[in-house]
């Protein structure tokens, strides 16, 4: 019993290193997304609203997941890899948005880089998407640095 207690208090202490050292690590909840007014120059919530979930893994891969905050509430059914799915169905997942890949982080410069190693756009494969970051208390802020997307901003706060 005490060298199970002791192993779990060094894997808890490990976690926590590990997230001293690199504060970007683990499951971070979308809380709001933003878009700069160019007139205004004030940030508005965008598309009405978004949800999701972005995830740093310590193995250097992470995870994107952004979809409209009602995404999970439809009657629609889907099945699974089928090529005849209705045109109705078809509109309906492509709201969602997601990529996978590896990243790094200069925190020198507090610009982490998305290597995507898939995505859902096709021509996205492959592609580096270069993000500056900041933290507000427990909150991460994400901000795309390419200029179509310049004026976007992610706050996200960890998933317990």
């Amino acid at each position: 019993m005490r060298l199970l207690i002791l192993i779990l208090f060094l894997n808890s202490c490990s976690q926590t290193t590990d997230q001293a050292i690199n504060p970007i690590l683990g499951m971070w909840e979308l809380a709001v997304m933003e878009l700069k007014d160019t007139e205004t120059g004030k940030y508005r919530i965008w598309k009405d609203g978004m949800t999701g979930y972005l995830l740093y893994e310590k193995s250097g891969f992470m995870s994107l997941h952004l979809m409209p905050k009602s995404y999970p509430n439809t009657d629609l059914v889907f099945k699974n890899f089928t090529d005849t799915m209705p045109e109705e169905q078809l509109k309906y997942i492509t709201q969602n948005y997601n990529y996978m890949g590896r990243y790094t982080v200069d925190y020198d410069k507090n610009i982490v880089s998305h290597e995507k190693l898939s995505h859902s756009n096709p021509n996205e494969w492959g592609e580096i998407a270069v993000r500056s970051f900041s933290f507000l208390g427990d909150t991460l802020v994400i901000k795309p640095t390419e200029e179509k997307n310049a004026g976007l901003r992610l706050k996200l706060t960890k998933k317990q």
